[in-house]
């Protein structure tokens, strides 16, 4: 299944047409994840992350998924960035 999908360039455009786009608001020197929050709008806010050690769940997801919104798309925030805390934790 797999080695017949190897040269499949079915959606080869579309994932380049994305990332071009995804890298043009945030600038060629990040990884991924690179998120958007509200796309078109003013205050359209692209960036590379969050990444996290642990994920979290329940309240505690959506409370993050609002700060980082929150950060995102707050007119001069350029970067927020830290030295990994904890040892990934994939449970």
């Amino acid at each position: 299944m797999w080695a017949d999908s190897l040269n499949d360039e079915t959606h080869t455009a579309v994932i380049r047409y994305e990332t071009d786009l995804a890298l043009s608001r945030t600038g060629k020197d990040v990884g991924t994840p690179i998120l958007t929050f509200k796309p078109g709008q003013p205050n359209e806010g692209s960036f590379f992350g969050p990444v996290i050690s642990k994920s979290p769940r329940g309240d505690e997801a959506l409370k993050l998924w609002d700060a980082v919104e929150t950060i995102a798309t707050t007119s001069g925030v350029a970067e927020l960035k830290r030295s990994l805390r904890s040892p990934l934790d994939f449970s």
